[in-house]
């Protein structure tokens, strides 16, 4: 927003990080367009049958319009080019030890800090889907700050707010997904 408008007022860390969770009641089963704060498990217990959108975790197809905002091909984007790495925890730290190269960081748990060769921006614990969401957008940031040119994320979990969090990092990586 730098020169495009007057003033931002910082209200500080939202709660969750990854809020806005956006659901349709326009099909004939209600439809989850974006998970957030509010998971697909909770939908379902609180309303009932609910089906995901397929661009919740792949591109939106050739002549699709988004549904919602925040499904477009590339979204949530730090400058530096994201590769998200879908792998077990071993195969990501041999994808990084072989590839990563200086001037590039990765995107991590707590667990992996001290086990790659690169700079390391963690998110939390792998198994802390909270804290990953409230720090996901921060560690992106982060990322500019220190003028990375690629940063290498870790896979999380496509279930609870892991869903959500998956959803932010391949829009930020483009559905740029390796997975060894």
């Amino acid at each position: 927003m730098d020169g495009r408008i007057d003033a931002i007022i910082d209200g500080g860390d939202c709660d969750v990080g990854v809020e806005s969770t956006v659901i349709t009641l326009a099909t004939p089963i209600p439809e989850l367009l974006r998970p957030g704060g509010i998971t697909f498990e909770q939908l379902k217990e609180t309303i009932g049958e609910v089906i995901i959108n397929s661009a919740v975790i792949n591109p939106l197809a050739e002549g699709q319009q988004a549904a919602s905002p925040g499904m477009k091909y590339k979204h949530y984007a730090p400058k530096a080019e994201v590769i998200l790495i879908d792998g077990s925890g071993e195969q990501f730290y041999s994808y990084i030890r072989k590839n990563g190269r200086p001037g590039e960081a990765v995107l991590c748990y707590s667990e992996d800090l001290g086990r790659l060769p690169l700079p390391c921006i963690s998110i939390g614990a792998a198994a802390d889907y909270r804290t990953q969401a409230h720090r996901l957008f921060t560690a992106l940031r982060t990322a500019d700050e220190e003028g990375v040119s690629r940063v290498y994320a870790h896979c999380p979990e496509k279930t609870g707010i892991g869903l959500a969090v998956y959803n932010r990092i391949i829009r930020a990586a483009g559905f740029n997904i390796i997975k060894p």
